[in-house]
């Protein structure tokens, strides 16, 4: 079973020469982590303008705080 981790929330605001990463994006950055090496690694994009982040048996939830 997935632990459910503590949600993460995120400014609304773009910030100038801020960095905006895709989903394929996070989910490549994660997998070359090394500490993460033997753990799968997913995400899933909501309608919500949310996202969930699955590494090994942990999920976290990313949402906008705006």
């Amino acid at each position: 079973m997935k632990k459910l981790r503590n949600p993460i929330m995120a400014m609304s605001r773009t910030v100038k020469n801020g960095f905006v990463f895709t989903p394929a994006e996070i989910v490549d950055f994660l997998s070359q982590i090394a500490e993460l090496n033997g753990y799968e690694v997913s995400l899933c994009e909501s309608t919500d303008k949310s996202c969930k982040i699955a590494i090994g048996e942990s999920v976290y939830y990313l949402s906008d705080l705006g």
